[in-house]
């Protein structure tokens, strides 16, 4: 499975942060945003789109993931997955890139990770140690997720879970969207014990991610 591993990327969410991309054969085809206006699926300046160019261009050696250790500065954020999932060919974890991933927090624990997985159900959070947040789509798939030790974040086609409380969590919106606050100075999202982060759905095809999540909490 190519991972593509970019030492320096910045937007105007997340902040000046290291990251890796994953192709969508990484991804559950049971995420109702498979094809159906997942923000990586979308095209970047007239380019490839971030799930097409990890899997164009990423490398099937993971020694630039390992390489982080080194290469991200001190107190530096991570971002992993911007595009694709823990998922291997087979479905299964991909357990060659969850032990690199493993390492760097292991050896560097003053970097921060930022990590989402739609596939979840077929996780558990025991194979990570460092947070990964279970991206869900409905209230119940909230519930579960914290049942089974995740934390959590929920993706809406708009405010509709702000405020709520669900599973013993309150939701609150990313504080991006809210305040502007970029990543690299939040970290809400790296964090095991807190609220639950919902994320308006985003992205050039946002209508159709929308309707898809709508699909899924009607």
């Amino acid at each position: 499975m190519r991972t593509l591993v970019v030492k320096v990327s910045e937007n105007a969410k997340t902040g000046k942060v290291s990251a890796t991309y994953r192709p969508e054969t990484s991804c559950p085809n049971t995420c109702p945003l498979f094809g159906q206006g997942c923000y990586a699926e979308n095209h970047i300046g007239g380019s490839a789109s971030l799930k097409q160019r990890a899997d164009t261009y990423g490398k099937d050696s993971l020694d630039a993931v390992y390489a982080l250790a080194v290469s991200i500065p001190k107190g530096g954020t991570l971002r992993l997955n911007v595009s694709g999932d823990f998922l291997g060919e087979d479905g299964r974890l991909d357990r060659d890139y969850a032990a690199a991933c493993n390492s760097l927090a292991i050896t560097r624990p003053d970097v921060t990770i930022i990590a989402y997985t739609h596939a979840w159900r077929k996780l558990s959070p025991k194979d990570f140690d460092f947070t990964v947040n279970a991206s869900c789509d409905t209230p119940a798939d909230v519930a579960d997720a914290i049942a089974a030790g995740w934390a959590t974040s929920v993706v809406e086609p708009g405010h509709i879970f702000d405020g709520q409380t669900i599973g013993g969590r309150r939701v609150i919106t990313c504080p991006n969207v809210t305040r502007g606050v970029q990543c690299i100075d939040c970290k809400l999202c790296s964090r095991p014990t807190r609220a639950t982060i919902a994320f308006p759905v985003h992205g050039a095809r946002k209508g159709a991610a929308g309707r898809a999540v709508t699909a899924a909490n009607a």
